[in-house]
């Protein structure tokens, strides 16, 4: 992710200036379309003012919901079966196990 400032003039001729992540100076371009898009601002100036910044937690949840509900961090789907537990391997003991054997 990048931090591009973008450099505008608004409807009644005065200049701002706003800073958006964004992958590239495309989708910077495009959110900034986003934000503003109840006003006529016209963007004049695009700069990177920041490279390889970590993305927001915002822009990784939008990202997970593009990639599609099939993915997911433990690498199971909702309808994949439960991992079953080794049958070599024996339960813990633990205090209500060995009391039922007294």
């Amino acid at each position: 992710m990048n931090i591009y400032e973008i450099t505008f003039t608004r409807e009644n001729g005065s200049t701002g200036k706003d800073r958006i992540a964004a992958a590239n100076e495309k989708q910077a371009r495009k959110d900034f379309r986003e934000i503003y898009r109840h006003s006529s601002a016209t963007i004049t100036d695009v700069i990177v003012a920041a490279e390889n910044v970590p993305a927001s937690k915002q822009q990784e949840r939008d990202a997970l919901d593009q990639i599609g509900p099939s993915w997911t961090p433990s690498g199971r789907t909702a309808t994949s079966p439960r991992p079953s537990l080794d049958a070599s391997r024996t339960p813990r003991r633990t205090s209500k196990t060995t009391l039922r054997a007294a």
